[in-house]
């Protein structure tokens, strides 16, 4: 069977599953297979073709329908202001403040080796949805290297959200409890007057000479 032949019997089956849609599930599966495997689906045999076609529709259909009671319904999307959110107005405040306050310091990030753009890049793989492996490959970095930035995202990240909410104070690292022991135990101390707070899971201490805070998970 040539390229083209396998294409055509594609076509084919997929217009027995979606009549108005047939290229599309067509185009769905082919691109799903290629990212995958990075190889061509119509080169694989026709019942191959036939399965990765019928998983396409599935996934299609899962989201259009939904089955109760042995009926299949059709899921109605609608856009209505006065359906109430999932999140209270004061979660989603807290939520695009986050947001707006962590993107404001992955611009403004400066580092030694000038990495500014770079973490902004990988910042944007993740969101996007690549794996770490891909993320390397797209960067043309080092596993090493994605670790790097993965963990300059989570110190940001740290820094802006404190797991001990009546605590307003900035972080500069996340510790275990063995670590701080072991490391920092003479350097730092826990100052309530200095705003140190703690709670079941967390403990935050401050450095005895500057104003330099650090959380201890517990």
């Amino acid at each position: 069977m040539t390229y083209k032949q396998s294409y055509y019997r594609s076509c084919g089956y997929a217009f027995h599953l979606n009549k108005y849609l047939y290229k599309d599930l067509v185009h769905d599966a082919w691109v799903k297979y290629f990212c995958n495997t990075g190889n061509d689906l119509f080169n694989e045999s026709p019942y191959f073709i036939a399965k990765a076609i019928r998983y396409a529709y599935q996934d299609i259909w899962g989201k259009e329908y939904y089955m109760k009671d042995g009926v299949r319904y059709q899921r109605q999307f609608v856009v209505n202001d006065s359906i109430s959110h999932s999140m209270t107005p004061e979660k989603i405040l807290i939520s695009q403040e986050f947001c707006q306050e962590f993107f404001k310091r992955i611009d403004s990030y400066e580092s030694p080796n000038n990495q500014k753009l770079r973490l902004k890049e990988f910042v944007e793989l993740v969101l996007l949805g690549y794996s770490q492996s891909e993320i390397a490959e797209i960067m043309g970095i080092g596993r090493t290297n994605v670790t790097y930035y993965k963990n300059k995202v989570k110190q940001i990240v740290l820094m802006i959200h404190n797991p001990i909410r009546t605590s307003t104070v900035q972080l500069s690292k996340k510790l275990t409890r063995k670590t701080y022991e072991e490391k920092y135990k003479d350097q730092y101390e826990y100052s309530a007057e200095r705003g140190c707070d703690s709670n079941e899971s967390y403990e935050i201490v401050v450095h005895k000479e500057k104003d330099e805070y650090l959380l201890i998970k517990e």
